[in-house]
């Protein structure tokens, strides 16, 4: 029983504030599509806001890792598809973990301490998106499969979620979850390629 309840808070643990996260972030990333520069980022987010971010995304986050990495070290399930799963979900889960804690360090953590200023942030994203190394866009390409990991962790996840809570079935949950994780990504993608290059297609809509 205690092993059962474990188990589902990790599901809610990394379905609900992953979901939030990238629900806040695209769409509020979003906006460079059309044009805008500012994000709807804060200079001071404040002491409420602040620990409501940390009780609904970051420490459910972090018991969802640890308990992720406990699972990890268990062995895999016997039949085929359950094993494919398993694998699926512990090797995207790594990744999208090291993913999310770079992008953190990288950029959420001088914008909290003050170090980047939230005027600043689209003129950053776009210099360092738009960089190269030999002709190459290695920072861009690294942050869009970064975003596909965290997406596709996050829809395989939220599928198996919908379909082990009763939600919906099986075949109407993937599709539901894929559809929603590649529209996620979508949305992601072409903000990035905005702020690359300034020639995504919805440009031409202002």
């Amino acid at each position: 029983m205690k092993a059962t309840r474990l188990r589902r808070c990790f599901e809610l643990s990394g379905v609900v504030p992953l979901g939030v996260y990238l629900l806040v972030h695209l769409s509020s990333y979003a906006r460079a599509l059309f044009g805008s520069d500012e994000f709807g980022l804060l200079d001071e987010p404040g002491v409420a806001l602040s620990a409501l971010g940390l009780l609904v995304v970051w420490l459910p986050l972090a018991f969802h890792a640890a308990y992720g990495a406990w699972l990890s070290t268990r062995a895999l399930p016997e039949p085929p598809v359950e094993k494919q799963y398993a694998l699926l979900m512990r090797g995207s889960g790594l990744l999208a973990l090291g993913f999310l804690v770079w992008h953190a360090v990288w950029f959420s953590w001088p914008l909290k301490r003050g170090r980047l200023a939230p005027e600043d942030v689209a003129e950053r994203l776009a210099a360092t998106l738009s960089s190269t190394s030999d002709g190459v866009p290695w920072f861009a390409a690294l942050h869009l499969l970064g975003l596909g990991v965290v997406c596709a962790h996050f829809g395989w996840g939220f599928a198996r979620f919908l379909e082990g809570w009763g939600v919906t079935r099986a075949r109407a949950a993937r599709l539901g979850a894929g559809l929603l994780s590649a529209a996620l990504f979508g949305l992601g993608a072409a903000t990035l390629i905005e702020l690359a290059t300034g020639s995504i297609l919805p440009r031409f809509a202002r």
